[in-house]
């Protein structure tokens, strides 16, 4: 146990139990990794309640509420604010239940940050933390890829014929590779650590990176640019880490063929499982000549010493290598500069233009091309221009947390809905206006300053995971700038938890024991703290008990429809602002001809949230009565309000021109969308 404690930089016994909690963190996240990260409200709320429950011993245990490093304490009171504004903007939002839902998932992020920042981390402690979740990503990356490769009908692993698991969309799952190995490369290049040790954190960033290629996201690209140039920026060894970020892209660029080549199989022959094996077996062999390369790079690292003027030779190499690689990116850009030129005009007409044709179909899918050349930005800028229209519409407020499918259901200028703008600024923008903008800078600020003021105190092993803190950070923001890594608590989670580790590691003051504990003002403290970690787990608990009785009523209605209308009913009264589960009333009445059950669903529905669903089922109940007048006006209503379905408009042609009806099957129609219909992989 001594050992155990010299090794994490614990002083104490009782310090290394107040780790307890924090290792409950990691674990919860490890959790979630394999449960498409967390995304899944049936997972993502149990977990923030045993984080709550963490946060709760975390603070008895080590008898303080807010972390010693006034930093932290202002990134978390700041971060605290951010979620309190967007449980507020429920008063306002036309989708109360989406908002509700968008402001837990934040709470469940606050929640795990909050338990790591009271813990007393030391650099040995909090490199460890860090290691940990790389190794954990990486065996639940690689438990993926053995399951595929025994499985004769690989369609629920691909999307849009790009791998997705663990995390089920490729984008995240690429994010997810790429985020969990900046920590390691970070740790690769680190001088002191044993040569073991970089070796392995080197290959382990190697199998991180390659896996994270096979989704090929774009927007992973300019993730890794930015979180390459924040870690040059950040840690004194620049050199040493360029070294370690160049044996890693030779690595993943020798690699490359057979991993991209997977994406090419799926597309053209609907054959994935060859290719998925061959590029198995070339990130194996890619991990392996990492861990021998990287053995061997850290060996002559370790037999290198450097004065003064060597290190600054080093430093000025380092930065050499980084301008090099700038000027050929130039040239590579200027022998193609008309096919740039041609693709900002591109891109250019479609963000002045959204919803119109993409450059005439250039950039769409090509067979004979990899993903990464594609340029086509899909319904990106009409998502974006919804959620600046919300903003302009709500500037100071916004229209809401998760408010932006809403609205983007009804003004969107695609046949497909999204529930996100595809832009982590545009969202905070269009759910919290100027106020959640402020809020979320002052996080950032916090962080910011709080490292900066501590650089030039931090040892080695602390500067590491200040810096793959700072690139986590960097890539998730980048890479968000395109994509809706902020649903998954297994990215916000470790991005925000890593930040705050960052600014309290060496800092947590002695306990400064009874005294303090009976002071007024603590006790105060105590209370306050006490009630809104009450208030927080009621708000994850009654959302996730009414999901569970919804889950029940879906199984057992068939056989069981009494019971399942109490499930239901319970549902709605536990979970008072989603419409979910009375539009399910609603839909299971149809479904066995109970009109009148179905009409109350629907009708109570529309009281929490006028969507297109709840008012096509009362078109259907009032064209089933024979009302053909009523059933007019609530097509009118739903049309309205999903005017570009693709099954929608000719479904209630249907309804008005008919006299006769057949409200399940016409139902069941509109349910099932073609836009998701998917080609067998095998």
């Amino acid at each position: 146990m001594s050992r155990l404690r010299d090794h994490l930089g614990l002083t104490h016994p009782a310090e290394l139990v107040r780790m307890l909690p924090a290792a409950g963190v990691l674990a919860v996240w490890i959790a979630l990794m394999p449960q498409d990260g967390g995304f899944n409200a049936a997972d993502r709320l149990p977990a923030g309640l045993v984080l709550a429950g963490l946060l709760a011993v975390a603070a008895v245990g080590g008898r303080r509420v807010l972390p010693a490093a006034g930093p932290a304490r202002w990134a978390l009171l700041a971060f605290t604010a951010f979620t309190a504004f967007n449980f507020l903007s429920i008063a306002w939002s036309d989708a109360p239940g989406s908002a509700w839902e968008a402001s837990n998932l934040l709470l469940v992020t606050l929640l795990g940050a909050w338990t790591l920042a009271l813990a007393p981390w030391r650099s040995g402690s909090a490199g460890v933390l860090l290691a940990l979740f790389s190794v954990a990503a990486a065996m639940v990356c690689l438990g993926s890829l053995i399951a595929a490769l025994g499985a004769g009908d690989l369609t629920s692993r691909f999307d849009d014929f790009r791998w997705q698991p663990p995390l089920g969309y490729p984008n995240t799952t690429a994010a997810f590779g790429f985020i969990a190995a900046i920590g390691m490369v970070v740790m690769a290049a680190r001088p002191d650590l044993p040569v073991v040790l970089k070796g392995l954190a080197q290959a382990l960033a190697t199998f991180l990176a390659a896996f994270a290629l096979l989704p090929q996201s774009r927007g992973a690209v300019l993730g890794g640019t930015a979180a390459l140039l924040v870690l040059i920026a950040f840690v004194p060894w620049r050199w040493r880490l360029v070294v370690h970020v160049g044996l890693l892209a030779a690595t993943l660029i020798l690699a490359s063929g057979p991993i991209l080549d997977v994406y090419h199989q799926a597309a053209t022959t609907g054959r994935a499982s060859v290719a998925l094996g061959d590029a198995t077996r070339t990130i194996g062999l890619a991990t392996a000549a990492a861990l021998v390369a990287g053995l061997l790079v850290a060996l002559a690292e370790a037999r290198i010493r450097l004065d003064e003027r060597g290190r600054r030779t080093a430093r000025l190499a380092g930065v050499g290598a980084v301008l090099v690689a700038v000027v050929g990116v130039g040239a590579v850009g200027v022998a193609h500069s008309a096919g740039i030129r041609t693709a900002l005009d591109d891109q250019w007409t479609a963000l002045k233009h959204p919803g119109s044709r993409f450059a005439d179909g250039r950039g769409r899918r090509d067979n004979g091309v990899a993903r990464f050349g594609f340029i086509d930005p899909l319904e990106r800028y009409d998502y974006w221009r919804v959620a600046l229209d919300g903003f302009r519409a709500s500037p100071v407020g916004g229209i809401g947390a998760g408010g932006f499918e809403h609205r983007y259901t009804s003004e969107r200028r695609y046949p497909k809905v999204s529930k996100y703008p595809h832009n982590l600024v545009m969202k905070v923008l269009s759910d919290t206006g100027v106020v959640g903008v402020l809020l979320l800078a002052g996080v950032l600020a916090a962080v910011g300053l709080g490292l900066l003021r501590r650089r030039s105190e931090l040892g080695g092993g602390d500067v590491a995971v200040a810096a793959a803190a700072l690139g986590m950070t960097a890539y998730f923001f980048a890479h968000g700038l395109f994509d809706w890594l902020e649903a998954y608590p297994v990215l916000t989670g470790p991005v925000v938890g890593f930040l705050i580790v960052a600014l309290v590691v060496r800092t947590q003051a002695p306990d400064r024991g009874a005294g303090e504990a009976r002071s007024r003002r603590s006790r105060l403290a105590v209370a306050a703290a006490g009630v809104l970690l009450v208030l927080a787990a009621a708000s994850l608990a009654a959302p996730w008990l009414g999901l569970r009785y919804r889950d029940r009523a879906s199984a057992i209605w068939r056989t069981q429809p009494a019971f399942a209308y109490q499930d239901l009913d319970r549902a709605a009264t536990i979970d008072p602002l989603s419409p979910a589960p009375l539009v399910l009333q609603g839909v299971i009445g149809l479904q066995r001809g109970d009109l009148g059950r179905a009409a109350d669903g629907f009708t109570r529905a529309l009281q929490r949230e006028d969507a297109w669903l709840p008012h096509f089922g009362l078109a259907l109940i009032a064209a089933q009565r024979g009302n053909r007048r009523a059933a007019g006006a609530e097509l009118d209503a739903a049309l309205a309000r999903d005017r570009l379905d693709p099954v929608l408009p000719g479904v209630a042609q249907r309804i008005r021109g008919a006299e006769r009806i057949d409200p399940p099957a016409l139902v069941r129609e509109v349910l099932v969308s073609p836009l998701f219909d998917v080609e067998r992989l095998k």
